[in-house]
Order: C-alpha cells, then sequence, then structure tokens
C-alpha cells in the first residue's frame, strides 16, 4: 500500500533553520523514507558544493573524451587591484601605491610608445628601478593565483572551424580528488531529518 509523506532535511549547522525550502516531489520514483532522505542529500550537496562550470574551446587531436568524463583544469588569473600599480620615471624613481620594498617583482608594464603589455622583473632598489629599460613606464605587479579543479564533461561540440567546445561542470573533490558529494550523501549525521 503506498501512501505520500513529506521529508523536511537541512544542514546540520547553526541558521540552517533560515535558509532557502526547495521542494522535490518525488512521488513517482521513491520507494521509502530512507530513499527520500538519500536524494535530499545528493541535491543539497549539489547545492551546495558545485559552484561553477567551464567552457572551452580546444584541437580535437588525440581527444579521447566524452560526456560523463573527469577533466582536470589548470586556471591562472590575476585579478586587478589598484594598489599593484606604479609608474616608473625618467630616472628610474618609482611612485605607487604601496610601497615597493627593495627587492624582485614580476610586473606588466608597458611604454609610452607601445600598445602591448610587455612581462619583466622589475628590481627595486631604495625606491628606484633598477633596469633602465623599465624607465618611462606604468606597470602593475603581476600576481597570478594558479587553481586546479576537477570538472565532469556535460558536452562537447565540433564548431564549424573544427574545434571542439568543451562545457564541463565543477565535481567538488578533496585534496586526495575523493568527491565531496559522495561524502555529504555518505554522511546522514551532517543533516537534520524532520518529517
Amino acid at each position: 500500500m503506498s501512501e505520500e509523506a513529506t521529508l523536511s532535511v537541512r544542514w546540520a549547522e547553526a541558521g540552517s533553520d533560515t535558509y532557502p525550502i526547495e521542494s522535490f516531489d518525488l512521488t513517482q520514483f521513491c520507494t521509502s523514507r530512507e530513499h527520500a532522505f538519500i536524494v535530499a542529500r545528493y541535491f543539497m550537496s549539489i547545492r551546495r558544493r558545485i559552484t561553477h562550470s567551464v567552457r572551452f574551446k580546444t584541437t580535437p587531436f588525440g581527444m579521447a573524451l566524452a560526456p560523463g568524463d573527469y577533466i582536470r583544469v589548470l586556471t591562472e588569473a590575476s585579478p586587478y587591484q589598484p594598489a599593484n600599480n606604479g609608474v616608473i620615471s625618467a630616472d628610474g624613481t618609482i611612485t605607487a601605491a604601496s610601497t615597493l620594498n627593495d627587492g624582485t617583482y614580476s610586473i606588466l608594464y608597458s611604454g609610452p610608445e607601445e600598445d602591448e603589455l610587455k612581462t619583466a622583473e622589475l628590481n627595486v632598489l631604495n625606491g628606484k628601478a633598477v633596469n633602465p629599460a623599465l624607465f618611462n613606464t606604468i606597470f602593475t605587479i603581476n600576481s597570478p593565483t594558479v587553481s586546479s579543479n576537477t570538472y565532469t564533461i556535460e558536452q562537447l561540440t565540433l564548431d564549424s572551424e573544427g574545434l571542439v567546445e568543451v562545457l564541463a561542470t565543477e565535481f567538488p573533490t578533496s585534496s586526495t580528488f575523493n568527491s565531496l558529494i559522495v561524502q555529504d550523501v555518505l554522511s546522514p549525521s551532517s543533516f537534520i531529518v524532520e518529517g
């Protein structure tokens, strides 16, 4: 004999009773209270753990990927920070938002006659640039951050230029590459059940 019931599940943490409520109708699929509890843990973990997706193009040469496969993507970003900007005058004097102590800094720079940014090492000694090639330039300290994430391939599309467009969703893992979603699903004590 089948019957309908409602099960409310929330994270076992302070303030979780104020989180938004999301409903799932499992009447066509659910076989038991435990089944509903597992589904709830899975959906709650997905909502918490998956934060983004990536889309990029690559050549098809040597590609042996299919939807559902896992890939690691290494990204490097250098976020803009006004405090990292500065000017090097004709005599090498550095004027910057923050004081540059003596040392070597990786920079992106441009001169008055240049349209493109170049990279260089800026050696600072007593508030001045040591390398005359950097005089009369503007610069920003290049401080890239590198991240490496695991993704699940959602879609592969061949474009008109012969490149493969890859759409992949973050697959959150621990430092040992174990699924955080699986850890949540297998940890019922991380949740509070009502109903």
